[in-house]
């Protein structure tokens, strides 16, 4: 049986769409970026897992990846100061804004980046002092703000 003119031509236009088709599948899915709040439900919410999953990154995309990991940990639980810091305890049981900045600042710092802890007096109760604790990330290239889950960068130049 002998293929006509036409259908050949039918023919190899149909193979350059499925191969056009294909290349640019190909081209989505290298170039896709999967949320980093998908990756640490993959990986875990670990010291190690945010460390991986937001290794390699400027200052801004880190401030969003961590702030992506501590959104998933983040349980509201007040604590006394006294009461040392653990990280896998945070993960586990959460804190306040004491622990979630030695989250940020933790992770922060063995990535890399600069750190300095804001620490505000808030309020007196009797005896008691009452202060908010967050931390800002910088280095050459501009600062963080990381609030708890609230988060604010600055890039100079832009």
């Amino acid at each position: 049986m002998e293929i006509k003119t036409c259908d050949k031509i039918l023919f190899l236009f149909g193979g350059m769409l499925i191969g056009a088709f294909v290349i640019l599948t190909i081209i989505l899915i290298s170039s896709y970026q999967i949320p980093y709040t998908i990756q640490f439900k993959i990986h875990g919410y670990s010291k190690e897992s945010a460390l991986a999953v937001c290794n390699g990154k400027n200052l801004e995309k880190t401030a969003f990846c961590l702030n992506s990991f501590v959104r998933g940990i983040y349980n509201y639980t007040p604590t006394k100061d006294s009461e040392k810091l653990d990280f896998e305890k945070i993960i586990k049981e959460g804190n306040d804004c004491r622990g979630y900045t030695f989250i940020y600042q933790t992770l922060f710092s063995e990535l890399g980046f600069k750190t300095k802890k804001i620490r505000v007096f808030v309020d007196k109760e009797k005896e008691v002092n009452y202060y908010h604790t967050w931390l800002i990330a910088y280095d050459e290239n501009g600062y963080c703000s990381l609030d708890q889950k609230d988060i604010n960068c600055f890039i100079y130049g832009k």
